[in-house]
């Protein structure tokens, strides 16, 4: 884990991963804004196009229609271009796509059906308010699991790219003292349960705060056969939390076999706990030169 969010390898990764094709490649962005607002003199519309403009953007934020027309404006490649908003709750879909957007699903922790979280040691607890304060960052109560969710999305990128396009937008419990294993196993057995039953699209890629660190085998055995984006198209130190000192990766997009990346990169919003990121995504069978499909 340690190699991966500070090895030298990324930049030969990186520089030796494939180029995008002509006209052919989807941007995709996402941040996790997390609990606090945005200052006003902070536009987070150019801070996530500043390695070019989105055509999908996935935001985990409150309902500040300030901030839509900030990341609105910055999509639109025309001044007239419709930008479609997904908004499902605290998970807010911006795309100049047709976007189809299922409802959150939840697994929810603790309750009748699930083992409670037992309560943490005082030195614990004493370690954790010093950890946060050593950051910069909220204090977390280890008693509290928030659901982990996952919405559905499929894009209409038929003219674009062929196909369409199909996502998961994810978003993890951030206590640090549940088993990273059992959420994976809980949110896997839900998603399978989901996609059997047709709820849940099959995704080409998925994107969000999983606060699962890079390399580890819970991240590996969440989407067997998927690769992250950062480790074979990314550069450099990509340590997405916490924004003011960017200790671990916690902020993944992977993405499936049948699909190529290029150009990964955290983004700095000027605001929250969490680093953008950002990609350029095409599928595996387009032509490099035409951006068409074979």
């Amino acid at each position: 884990m340690g190699g991966r969010e500070y090895g030298v390898f990324r930049w030969i990764a990186g520089l030796a991963g494939p180029s995008p094709p002509r006209g052919g490649a989807v941007r995709v962005v996402h941040w996790n804004m997390s609990q606090f607002d945005v200052a006003p003199g902070v536009n987070i519309g150019e801070r996530l196009s500043a390695s070019g403009t989105p055509d999908i953007a996935l935001v985990s934020m409150q309902n500040n229609p300030r901030l839509w027309g900030q990341l609105t404006a910055a999509m639109k490649r025309t001044p007239d271009q419709n930008i479609t908003l997904a908004n499902t709750g605290a998970e807010k879909v911006f795309s100049r796509f047709a976007v189809t957007a299922t409802r959150p699903y939840y697994v929810v922790f603790g309750g009748p059906n699930t083992p409670e979280l037992a309560a943490a040691p005082p030195f614990i607890r004493r370690g954790l308010a010093w950890l946060f304060r050593s950051l910069s960052i909220q204090n977390r109560s280890p008693d509290d699991i928030e659901p982990a969710s996952i919405v559905g999305l499929t894009f209409d990128t038929s003219k674009e790219l062929g196909r369409p396009l199909h996502a998961w937008f994810i978003d993890m419990p951030s206590n640090p003292l549940i088993s990273r294993a059992d959420l994976v196993r809980r949110v896997t057995s839900r998603a399978a349960e989901l996609q059997k039953s047709g709820a849940l699209p099959a995704p080409d890629f998925i994107a969000g705060d999983f606060n699962i660190p890079l390399g580890s085998g819970s991240l590996k055995a969440f989407a067997p056969g998927f690769t992250a984006a950062s480790s074979t198209a990314g550069l450099g130190r990509l340590a997405s939390w916490p924004r003011p000192r960017q200790v671990l990766q916690i902020d993944h997009l992977l993405v499936s076999p049948s699909w190529r990346v290029s150009d990964y990169e955290l983004l700095d919003p000027g605001a929250s706990e969490h680093m953008g990121q950002t990609a350029l995504l095409w599928p595996a069978d387009t032509s490099p030169a035409s951006g068409a499909p074979k």
